[in-house]
């Protein structure tokens, strides 16, 4: 049996026939701006750069954190490529969209690098297929990188977000920078 392509597929389908680049779709349809890479590390940026134009997984929506100029795809796999054009659902959590604990990973050194020193208070937004999630910073905490408690599951509307810290260091970072957000109406 053959399956009908999905509305992001068919958008994407009749936009590559219009002539747009292959990226272009997803950063009109979620209105994604070309990020702010100031302070981003070199290897980050070169990175980006070499993989503007490829294809990545699905995009789930947009994340948003207003109070630090972040805006940043989400997309549906935690692949080395996902994590260059963007940020990241973890899979083994609920799905955005769904109720409970939403865990979205990013780069220390590219886009979640301004989280560094957010307050607890500020707003999140996560923007899936028109419906715009909003979200308060409730909690702010760094654990050991083998610490995976962050990931567990709730009963509540949460957003988590997962980076590395200290988000300059050199290597392998020794821990994880955990934002816990809950839902607000």
């Amino acid at each position: 049996m053959i399956s009908r392509p999905n509305r992001l597929e068919r958008l994407a389908i009749i936009l590559l026939f219009v002539g747009l680049p292959a990226g272009a779709w997803a950063d009109s349809l979620f209105n994604v701006a070309e990020p702010d890479t100031s302070n981003w590390s070199s290897k980050r940026i070169q990175m980006h750069e070499m993989h503007r134009e490829r294809d990545v997984g699905d995009v789930f929506g947009v994340l948003r954190v207003p109070q630090r100029n972040i805006e940043a795809r989400v997309y549906d796999d935690t692949s080395p490529l996902s994590l260059e054009k963007g940020v990241a659902w973890v899979a083994s959590n609920s799905a955005p969209g769904e109720p409970g604990n939403v865990v979205i990973a990013g780069h220390r050194d590219s886009y979640f690098r301004n989280l560094e020193g957010l307050p607890v208070g500020s707003s999140l937004e996560l923007v899936l297929d028109g419906d715009t999630r909003r979200y308060q910073v409730s909690s702010i905490e760094i654990v050991d990188a083998l610490d995976v408690s962050p990931l567990d599951q709730t009963e509540v509307d949460i957003l988590t977000l997962v980076t590395c810290y200290p988000f300059y260091y050199k290597g392998y970072a020794p821990d994880r920078y955990i934002i816990r957000a809950d839902r607000i109406e």
